[in-house]
């Protein structure tokens, strides 16, 4: 927690740094009446040198006119601002944002009574009015994700309202955007300043303490009926994406009697919520061996058996059409990739090459069987998703019809206006039949 004089010196800056005024170009102002909370370089009337990150400032159009107060993202790449009100005359200090907090609790309060022990998220960066800032309350503890320079100065608020509206025994700030690694800032700077520009690389998200005793071991939470072990230190993850819960779910529904293939399979929640459910068999395929590891101690806290499951430390990509070659299937094909990964073949890119690993999917998926594709890439919205599992069904030959769209639960809202925010894509498929290659196709989109 920071020192006295850091709010001294932020109530001063903020109210000194309302008085910039930041105009915007035709389409900038037009994305931001039409409810877009980012403001991006090419936004900007006349491009300057952007003030510090966190500094406060007033949007408009090019007439002058009052569109949004925003706060700088600095010279960090092409986002310049991040709109925090819409009020001609905000105060934005611990009591507004604390409003913010309580406001963002009230919307899961029924889950957060009917699960007090279970995992969901409580902050939902922009749609919940704090852009650059996610909370995720995994059993009683809670990770806060700062993905933005300029909403770090601000974070103690937030922090401070998670401690007083909640009953967390601990809480753990995870900062995940690029740049150099700072701690303190040098000489001359200020407390602002120096925690605005503390960075860091995506491949090294440093967990720091907040309140509370944070457990350094993994622990047990509570995703009913499952339970999975998670990791606040581990780094940039903790173990389980809280925003496939409903997903699991989805596939719960159809896994009964069939083996499924888990590609990507990460910690092995999905294996475990479909084995729960009463899957025959899991095949369970990732190249990293921690994560499978991880995987067979979330099945064993579930009284799964890890043995009766099959197992490949393997680059998915590689494995599928191996086993395409050998005419095995799957009754349910489940491929989950990160956006980018590195593989002994190049680098797969979700937004370039989704519809080739559809394709090698399909050639796995039993007749009368079920695909599944997700994908959380920010860059590659649906209609592109959706044409690439069309065009990995065509070259297939597999005959597929949309069964579901993925779902969302109540804590993760949406943003009117910002399809950014509305970045996990999920698709459930039921392959009707197969033909020759280039004859498949999807319907019900």
């Amino acid at each position: 927690m920071e020192q006295q004089g850091f709010f001294v010196y932020l109530e001063r800056g903020m109210a000194e740094s309302l008085n910039i005024n930041i105009k915007l170009n035709l389409i900038g102002t037009q994305r931001v009446v039409a409810g877009h909370p980012w403001v991006r370089i090419k936004d900007l009337n006349h491009f300057r040198q952007l003030p510090p990150p966190g500094e406060t400032v007033r949007l408009q159009d090019a007439a002058g006119n009052f569109l949004a107060h925003a706060f700088s993202e600095g010279s960090t790449g092409d986002l310049a601002f991040r709109v925090l009100s819409r009020e001609r005359h905000p105060v934005f200090d611990a009591a507004w944002w604390e409003e913010k907090v309580e406001r963002a609790l009230g919307l899961r309060r029924r889950r957060l009574l009917s699960e007090p022990d279970g995992m969901l998220r409580l902050i939902n960066g922009e749609a919940d009015g704090l852009p650059g800032l996610f909370c995720d309350k995994l059993g009683p503890y809670a990770v806060l994700d700062v993905l933005s320079p300029g909403v770090l100065p601000y974070a103690y608020y937030v922090e401070g309202a998670l401690q007083r509206l909640t009953k967390l025994k601990g809480l753990v700030r995870k900062v995940r955007f690029r740049g150099p690694l700072r701690d303190g800032g040098s000489a001359g700077e200020t407390p602002r300043t120096a925690r605005a520009t503390r960075t860091s690389d995506k491949a090294e998200v440093l967990p720091e303490p907040v309140f509370g005793e944070v457990p350094r071991e993994r622990f047990l939470a509570s995703e009913w009926p499952l339970k999975l072990w998670v990791d606040l230190w581990q780094g940039a993850h903790e173990g389980v994406f809280l925003d496939q819960r409903e997903n699991r779910g989805l596939l719960a529904t159809v896994t009964p009697g069939l083996e499924m293939l888990n590609g990507f399979c990460y910690t092995g929640a999905f294996s475990a919520a479909c084995l729960k459910a009463g899957a025959a068999k899991t095949v369970n395929v990732d190249i990293s061996r921690k994560a499978l590891d991880w995987a067979r101690d979330n099945l064993s806290a579930n009284g799964l058996d890890p043995a009766a499951q099959e197992w490949h430390a393997a680059e998915a990509f590689e494995i599928l059409g191996a086993w395409a070659k050998k005419g095995r299937c799957f009754g349910l094909v489940l491929m989950d990739p990160p956006p980018y990964s590195r593989a002994k073949h190049g680098v797969f890119k979700a937004s370039r090459d989704f519809a080739k690993l559809a394709e090698r999917s399909l050639k796995v998926t039993a007749e009368g069987g079920y695909a599944a594709f997700s994908c959380g890439a920010q860059d590659y919205g649906r209609p592109s998703f959706m044409k690439h599992l069309a065009e990995g069904a065509a070259a297939a030959g597999a005959r597929c019809s949309l069964v579901a769209m993925g779902r969302r639960g109540e804590d993760f809202p949406l943003l009117k206006g910002f399809p950014e925010g509305d970045h996990q894509k999920f698709a459930l498929l039921k392959l009707e039949a197969k033909g020759p290659a280039g004859s498949g196709t999807l319907t019900g989109v």
